[in-house]
């Protein structure tokens, strides 16, 4: 072989693990079953923020219908937070998408699908944020997606934060089948340290960046807030067919694994090594799947992102790229070909 390749991998966590704690010390939870949702709206222009700002929630979503728009929260023309279809590779059962909107027009968009795997039944806390330079998208403790659009500003209006629907003029989309809890929305980009990311995390205190702090405890009809801002937020809140029955305990949960597994001592390595072959050994302590890329001495170092689609650094074309399977403490081999 005439030069040496540069191996790339991204390994992650396929399986679900178990947790039988109670998700942020929180009694109840509100379920929603798709034709249900609440708002809190805009008293004194405190639900506007520009550029600095966090929005988060923990959902747990029973079923997806793709197309559907089916929300987590959403203001119209501002911002919208809500469910898609995983498309990349090993496919979950959905995915989540943040966009920050000019009117009717998406400007700026992140997606949880190239880093995580999300699955029906299981809480997960999403979270996105700017701080005026980045926007980041959380599933639990993982930065699924990062960008520095411009576009990332949000801009001001006089419309109501909607939790579980989209109301755009004469229609609306509503989530299908979830179940969703501590909602916060803030003026400041929230640190991954000051967030929730565990469902044994205590539940949230308002200081004064939160606008909007649901825990849904009190069951009230409309669901109640709290807020710390100044000015204070003191809008009306309301709901479409919320009652009492719609608050359930969160009892005994499933939380999503998303940590990284850990290589096993002397893995990755290559093996029988020829001009034009070579085999890509692999070992790690669970179940999961290495993505890989073969480059060019010279290449620029590709994102995680990149190495699972397949690509260099900016999209430039791998010599080699592919997965592999894993199980967990089993030495896997992948015979990778083509090389020149």
């Amino acid at each position: 072989m005439s030069s040496m390749r540069t191996f790339t991998l991204f390994i992650f966590s396929l399986f679900l693990l178990g947790a039988g704690i109670l998700l942020a010390d929180n009694d109840y939870v509100i379920s929603l079953d798709g034709g249900e949702s609440f708002y809190v709206n805009d008293g004194n222009d405190a639900l506007d923020v520009s550029d600095n700002w966090t929005f988060e929630a923990w959902i747990k979503v029973g079923s997806y219908v793709a197309g559907n728009y089916e929300c987590i929260m959403d203001r119209r023309t501002v911002f919208s937070f809500y469910l898609i279809s995983d498309t990349t590779e090993p496919i979950g059962d959905y995915a989540v998408k943040f966009v920050a909107r000019d009117g009717t027009s998406i400007v700026a968009s992140l997606v949880s699908d190239s880093l995580v795997t999300m699955s029906f039944g299981t809480w997960y806390h999403v979270a996105a944020t700017y701080d005026g330079i980045e926007a980041k998208l959380y599933v639990n403790d993982i930065l699924a997606d990062s960008n520095s659009d411009p576009d990332w500003n949000l801009t001001a209006a006089t419309t109501a934060i909607n939790i579980g629907g989209r109301y755009w003029g004469s229609y609306s989309r509503q989530m299908s089948n979830t179940d969703i809890d501590e909602i916060r929305v803030s003026n400041i980009a929230r640190s991954l340290a000051s967030m929730q990311t565990s469902v044994d995390d205590p539940p949230y205190s308002p200081d004064s960046t939160t606008i909007l702090l649901m825990h849904l405890n009190d069951q009230g009809n409309p669901p109640t807030y709290e807020s710390g801002t100044d000015p204070i937020l003191n809008g009306t809140s309301g709901d479409d067919d919320i009652t009492s029955i719609d608050y359930v305990s969160p009892g005994n949960l499933t939380m999503g694994d998303q940590s990284a597994p850990v290589f096993a001592s002397t893995y990755p390595k290559v093996l029988n090594e020829t001009p034009t072959t070579l085999d890509l050994a692999v070992q790690i302590n669970e179940d999961g799947i290495a993505y890989y890329v073969v480059l060019e001495d010279s290449a620029d170092a590709p994102t995680v992102a990149e190495v699972k689609a397949g690509t260099g650094s900016g999209g430039a074309a791998a010599i080699a790229n592919g997965n592999m399977t894993l199980t967990a403490d089993i030495d896997s081999i992948k015979t990778i070909t083509g090389l020149t």
